[in-house]
């Protein structure tokens, strides 16, 4: 089973730049707390910063677990899907 949304706080602070660092892609700060949302197409988790630009949150390794990006930890899940 799949949580449709997680809950993560973020563990340290970071900036993601386009491949020439012109144009910013997203900012987190430390200590924030997303809720990510499920992308069935992608098997990834995304949420949104501050600024509504979207964040990376993690996916599933092969054996099925929850791989979170090394910025987050989890600190809540919410409503499961059997997809």
């Amino acid at each position: 089973m799949t949580n449709k949304q997680i809950k993560v706080k973020a563990i340290e602070g970071f900036e993601v730049y386009n491949h020439d660092q012109s144009n910013l892609l997203n900012r987190v700060c430390e200590g924030e707390e997303f809720e990510a949302t499920f992308d069935e197409v992608s098997g990834e988790y995304y949420s949104n910063d501050s600024e509504g630009r979207e964040v990376y949150i993690g996916t599933f390794n092969t054996g099925g677990h929850l791989e979170l990006d090394e910025s987050f930890v989890l600190i809540g899940t919410g409503e499961e899907t059997t997809e």
